[in-house]
């Protein structure tokens, strides 16, 4: 396929504006598998760019799931270009009340081929999910997996932005979020690689979840990128509703030239394990108010600055990684020389550690000897790479 767009699926005429009286109106899945696709504008898209209207008195609509699978992809300069683009506005459009439902399927871009050039390569955009909700509604989202992509030279490689809403006592669900397995390779100035932004806002006595978040097993060479991995988490909760993500888990990843590495942007407790973090002017920097991170079993080392930039006044648990020398990091503020640790990391100093710096308010002692091989690992019983057995196994 060749043109404009490479395949098109609009879904807001496919929809009645009103659904009511239990009426149902059900779509299939969408499958866009084994093409070779060159446009000049989104290579492949899938929207609803009006909403869908009206849905009450029992109503439920259906969207099936969307999977693109083992394509060859090329796609247009223009700055709104995407190679794939799933983007649904506003999903419940105007009012979704009186019991009413609306489920979407899983989310599916795998083992493709991306001959990007200058753009947003795989963008994924749930804007307004319940933004005019009433009575006991619910909104679902399945699981969302990008995996196994090559990617070429691009603004963000990975862009995902979910933003719920909910009111009354409706619910708004979405699945589990998994980044695996991507080999990414030039991120244009000033963009990120991957870049993950949750909004949670539910009013009155709603309820607004997002499931758990994986980020594994890609490799991402910065070139000019500004973060190889951005994490955004933003909330707005009613006294009354009730609103949560789940765990976050950042494993066995390797990430080098970038301005930041890891760029923690006010998301809490996030596990960042078993990474290589090289390369950059900062291994992982957390904004000040961006707390309750673990880090560990990681190999963070040649960050010109710091392997860590910690803004906030609450330390982040950096125990056993390596620093790129075994005398450990260099930290030149404190009042006790180690190792020994102390167990006092504010009263710790390594002023002859020859690896990075560790940067304040990070707990690096003890640390590892010599460097980590990256792979799937077992925390706390927990294989990193068995997506289905999280609950209260990741620190």
């Amino acid at each position: 396929m060749s043109g404009g767009w490479g395949a098109e699926i609009d879904v807001s005429d496919e929809v009645g504006y009103e659904l009511y009286g239990n009426a149902s109106a059900t779509l299939p899945t969408f499958y866009i598998v084994g093409n070779t696709i060159d446009a000049n504008s989104d290579a492949i898209d899938f929207e609803n760019g009006y909403g869908y209207g009206y849905l009450y008195d029992d109503a439920v609509l259906v969207v099936g799931g969307f999977e693109v699978a083992d394509n060859v992809i090329g796609f247009g300069s223009s700055s709104y270009s995407s190679g794939v683009r799933y983007y649904l506005a506003s999903l419940t459009g105007n009012e979704i009340s009186d019991n009413s439902r609306i489920t979407l399927g899983d989310i599916v871009v795998d083992s493709n081929l991306f001959d990007a050039t200058t753009q947003n390569c795989i963008a994924i955009n749930l804007p307004g999910l319940a933004y005019n909700q009433g009575g006991s509604t619910t909104v679902e989202v399945g699981n969302i997996e990008v995996t196994n992509n090559q990617i070429g030279s691009t603004q963000t490689a990975v862009y995902l932005d979910i933003d719920t809403y909910g009111s009354a006592n409706g619910t708004v669900t979405v699945g589990d979020v998994k980044i695996s397995g991507n080999a990414i390779d030039g991120i244009a100035s000033g963009d990120p690689g991957i870049n993950i932004e949750y909004y949670l806002s539910p009013e009155d006595t709603s309820t607004a979840t997002i499931g758990q978040t994986l980020i594994q097993l890609n490799s991402l060479n910065g070139g000019a990128g500004e973060n190889g991995i951005r994490l955004l988490f933003e909330e707005s909760i009613d006294p009354g509703a009730t609103g949560a993500i789940g765990q976050v888990l950042v494993t066995v990843n390797t990430i080098e030239s970038f301005a930041a590495g890891i760029y923690l942007d006010n998301i809490d407790d996030v596990s960042i394990i078993n990474n290589t973090i090289t390369g950059n002017v900062d291994g992982i920097w957390a904004t000040v108010d961006s707390v309750g991170h673990t880090l560990t079993k990681n190999n963070l080392y040649g960050n010109s600055n710091a392997a860590v930039t910690n803004l906030a006044t609450t330390w982040i648990d950096a125990e056993d990684n390596w620093w790129g020398d075994a005398s450990g990091p260099y930290d030149s503020i404190g009042t006790t020389e180690v190792p020994p640790c102390t167990g006092n990391p504010a009263d710790e100093v390594n002023s002859d550690g020859l690896g990075d710096d560790s940067g304040d308010y990070v707990a690096y002692c003890p640390w590892a000897t010599e460097p980590f091989v990256l792979g799937l690992i077992f925390v706390d019983g927990f294989e990193s790479g068995d997506f289905s057995e999280w609950s209260n196994s990741v620190p």
